[in-house]
Protein backbone atom coordinates (compact mmCIF):
# COMPACT_ATOMS: atom_id res chain seq x y z
CA UNK A 1 0.00 0.00 0.00
CA UNK A 2 0.98 3.58 -0.71
CA UNK A 3 2.57 5.50 2.15
CA UNK A 4 -0.64 6.64 4.33
CA UNK A 5 -2.27 8.01 6.90
CA UNK A 6 -4.94 6.55 8.84
CA UNK A 7 -8.08 7.48 11.56
CA UNK A 8 -10.52 5.85 13.24
CA UNK A 9 -13.47 8.34 13.75
CA UNK A 10 -16.85 8.66 15.51
CA UNK A 11 -20.20 8.33 13.59
CA UNK A 12 -20.96 11.80 14.41
CA UNK A 13 -17.99 14.09 15.46
CA UNK A 14 -19.03 16.86 17.70
CA UNK A 15 -20.25 20.12 16.22
CA UNK A 16 -18.32 22.70 18.36
CA UNK A 17 -15.08 20.70 18.20
CA UNK A 18 -15.12 20.24 14.64
CA UNK A 19 -16.00 24.04 13.74
CA UNK A 20 -12.70 24.87 16.24
CA UNK A 21 -10.42 22.39 13.83
CA UNK A 22 -12.28 23.82 10.61
CA UNK A 23 -10.68 27.37 12.16
CA UNK A 24 -7.30 25.94 12.36
CA UNK A 25 -7.18 24.11 9.25
CA UNK A 26 -8.06 27.27 7.66
CA UNK A 27 -5.26 28.71 8.61
CA UNK A 28 -3.15 26.19 8.03
CA UNK A 29 -3.88 26.29 4.32
CA UNK A 30 -2.96 30.18 4.48
CA UNK A 31 0.50 29.25 6.04
CA UNK A 32 0.48 26.54 3.13
CA UNK A 33 0.31 29.07 0.35
CA UNK A 34 2.85 31.83 2.18
CA UNK A 35 4.96 28.26 1.61
CA UNK A 36 4.03 28.01 -1.86
CA UNK A 37 2.64 24.54 -0.81
CA UNK A 38 -0.02 23.82 -3.89
CA UNK A 39 -2.57 23.02 -2.26
CA UNK A 40 -6.31 21.98 -4.36
CA UNK A 41 -9.68 20.65 -3.77
CA UNK A 42 -10.01 16.85 -3.46
CA UNK A 43 -9.90 16.15 -6.95
CA UNK A 44 -6.88 17.94 -7.07
CA UNK A 45 -8.53 20.43 -8.77
CA UNK A 46 -9.89 23.82 -7.78
CA UNK A 47 -10.23 25.46 -4.39
CA UNK A 48 -9.95 23.20 -1.13
CA UNK A 49 -13.81 22.55 0.06
CA UNK A 50 -13.68 24.03 4.10
CA UNK A 51 -17.18 24.02 5.15
CA UNK A 52 -18.76 23.85 8.68
CA UNK A 53 -19.15 20.27 8.25
CA UNK A 54 -16.80 19.15 5.84
CA UNK A 55 -12.78 19.58 5.28
CA UNK A 56 -11.22 18.14 1.83
CA UNK A 57 -7.97 18.87 0.24
CA UNK A 58 -5.49 17.51 -2.14
CA UNK A 59 -2.35 18.35 -3.69
CA UNK A 60 -2.61 20.77 -6.85
CA UNK A 61 -3.04 18.11 -9.96
CA UNK A 62 -1.69 20.19 -12.69
CA UNK A 63 1.12 22.03 -10.44
CA UNK A 64 3.40 22.50 -13.28
CA UNK A 65 6.30 21.36 -11.59
CA UNK A 66 9.46 18.84 -13.21
CA UNK A 67 8.42 15.26 -13.62
CA UNK A 68 10.27 13.01 -11.24
CA UNK A 69 9.53 9.27 -11.29
CA UNK A 70 9.83 7.74 -7.96
CA UNK A 71 8.00 4.61 -8.26
CA UNK A 72 6.17 4.05 -5.30
CA UNK A 73 8.37 5.70 -2.32
CA UNK A 74 8.73 5.61 1.02
CA UNK A 75 10.17 8.63 3.89
CA UNK A 76 13.28 7.47 5.06
CA UNK A 77 13.10 7.49 8.97
CA UNK A 78 14.96 10.79 9.08
CA UNK A 79 12.88 12.41 6.38
CA UNK A 80 10.96 15.82 7.62
CA UNK A 81 10.31 19.18 5.36
CA UNK A 82 9.69 19.94 2.08
CA UNK A 83 11.98 20.52 -0.67
CA UNK A 84 12.59 21.44 -4.74
CA UNK A 85 15.75 19.64 -4.31
CA UNK A 86 16.84 16.32 -5.28
CA UNK A 87 15.21 14.40 -2.38
CA UNK A 88 16.27 11.06 -2.73
CA UNK A 89 18.33 8.42 0.01
CA UNK A 90 21.36 6.64 -1.28
CA UNK A 91 19.60 2.98 -0.87
CA UNK A 92 16.06 2.92 -2.54
CA UNK A 93 12.90 1.50 -0.88
CA UNK A 94 11.67 -1.80 -1.98
CA UNK A 95 9.32 -0.41 -4.11
CA UNK A 96 10.20 3.35 -5.45
CA UNK A 97 12.70 5.39 -3.74
CA UNK A 98 13.19 6.19 -0.43
CA UNK A 99 12.85 10.17 0.30
CA UNK A 100 14.76 12.69 2.86
CA UNK A 101 12.04 14.65 2.37
CA UNK A 102 8.45 15.43 0.69
CA UNK A 103 8.84 16.38 -3.30
CA UNK A 104 6.32 16.24 -6.07
CA UNK A 105 6.78 13.13 -8.41
CA UNK A 106 4.68 11.62 -10.66
CA UNK A 107 4.32 14.61 -12.77
CA UNK A 108 1.04 15.65 -10.09
CA UNK A 109 1.66 17.21 -6.47
CA UNK A 110 -2.00 15.52 -6.03
CA UNK A 111 -2.56 11.98 -4.29
CA UNK A 112 -5.21 10.34 -2.46
CA UNK A 113 -7.67 12.81 -1.18
CA UNK A 114 -8.09 14.33 2.69
CA UNK A 115 -11.50 14.11 3.54
CA UNK A 116 -13.30 13.99 6.94
CA UNK A 117 -17.01 15.19 7.31
CA UNK A 118 -18.55 15.55 10.38
CA UNK A 119 -20.76 13.24 9.51
CA UNK A 120 -19.75 10.07 8.06
CA UNK A 121 -21.17 8.96 5.13
CA UNK A 122 -21.50 5.49 4.83
CA UNK A 123 -20.78 3.36 1.79
CA UNK A 124 -20.58 -0.12 0.99
CA UNK A 125 -17.31 -0.61 1.55
CA UNK A 126 -16.74 0.96 4.82
CA UNK A 127 -16.53 -0.70 8.14
CA UNK A 128 -17.28 0.24 11.54
CA UNK A 129 -14.74 -0.82 13.95
CA UNK A 130 -14.18 -0.89 18.09
CA UNK A 131 -12.74 2.70 17.80
CA UNK A 132 -15.06 4.04 14.80
CA UNK A 133 -15.26 4.03 11.29
CA UNK A 134 -11.69 3.19 9.38
CA UNK A 135 -10.35 6.24 7.04
CA UNK A 136 -7.05 6.97 4.77
CA UNK A 137 -5.43 9.15 3.11
CA UNK A 138 -2.85 8.22 0.86
CA UNK A 139 -0.38 10.89 0.30
CA UNK A 140 3.03 9.29 -0.90
CA UNK A 141 4.91 11.47 1.40
CA UNK A 142 3.96 14.79 -1.65
CA UNK A 143 4.37 17.97 -0.48
CA UNK A 144 0.79 18.28 0.94
CA UNK A 145 1.51 15.65 3.12
CA UNK A 146 2.77 18.26 5.49
CA UNK A 147 -0.54 20.13 5.51
CA UNK A 148 -2.48 16.63 6.43
CA UNK A 149 -0.30 15.70 9.21
CA UNK A 150 -0.71 19.12 10.89
CA UNK A 151 -4.41 18.97 10.48
CA UNK A 152 -5.35 15.75 11.81
CA UNK A 153 -3.04 16.78 14.80
CA UNK A 154 -5.65 20.00 14.85
CA UNK A 155 -8.25 17.53 14.81
CA UNK A 156 -7.07 15.09 17.44
CA UNK A 157 -6.75 18.40 19.70
CA UNK A 158 -10.40 19.68 19.47
CA UNK A 159 -11.84 16.13 18.80
CA UNK A 160 -10.25 13.68 21.67
CA UNK A 161 -11.64 10.43 21.95
CA UNK A 162 -13.77 11.05 18.88
CA UNK A 163 -10.95 10.61 16.20
CA UNK A 164 -7.77 7.93 16.69
CA UNK A 165 -4.81 8.19 14.73
CA UNK A 166 -2.42 6.11 13.13
CA UNK A 167 0.29 6.19 10.29
CA UNK A 168 2.76 4.29 8.37
CA UNK A 169 5.07 6.83 9.30
CA UNK A 170 4.62 6.17 13.28
CA UNK A 171 5.62 9.54 15.49
CA UNK A 172 8.51 10.64 12.91
CA UNK A 173 5.76 11.43 10.13
CA UNK A 174 3.96 13.88 12.38
CA UNK A 175 7.39 16.15 13.73
CA UNK A 176 7.61 19.16 11.45
CA UNK A 177 3.72 18.93 11.69
CA UNK A 178 3.81 19.51 15.58
CA UNK A 179 6.08 22.31 14.96
CA UNK A 180 4.59 24.22 12.69
CA UNK A 181 1.44 23.64 14.98
CA UNK A 182 3.08 24.59 17.65
CA UNK A 183 4.62 27.69 15.53
CA UNK A 184 0.47 28.79 15.02
CA UNK A 185 -1.27 27.37 17.89
CA UNK A 186 0.77 26.25 20.72
CA UNK A 187 1.75 23.20 22.38
CA UNK A 188 -1.56 20.43 21.55
CA UNK A 189 -2.97 18.66 24.33
CA UNK A 190 -4.07 15.73 23.34
CA UNK A 191 -1.99 14.74 20.21
CA UNK A 192 -1.13 10.54 20.55
CA UNK A 193 -1.19 8.08 17.63
CA UNK A 194 -2.86 4.76 18.33
CA UNK A 195 -0.26 1.85 20.01
CA UNK A 196 0.48 -0.78 17.21
CA UNK A 197 0.13 -4.59 17.40
CA UNK A 198 3.92 -5.04 18.75
CA UNK A 199 3.84 -1.68 21.34
CA UNK A 200 0.64 -3.32 23.11
CA UNK A 201 1.93 -5.05 26.31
Amino acid sequence: MPYTHMWRRAPELSREGFKRAVEDIRILLDRASEMGLRIAGPTGHGKPEITPNTIAFNGDRECGHRFFDFGEPWPTGEAEGVSNDNPTAPEPYWSGEHLTTRHCHGGSCAQGPFVIDRLFIERHWTRREEKGYFCKCETQFKPYDLIVTAALIRLKEHLNDEIFLNSDGREQAFEDAKRLCRELFGWPRYFELEPQESEVV
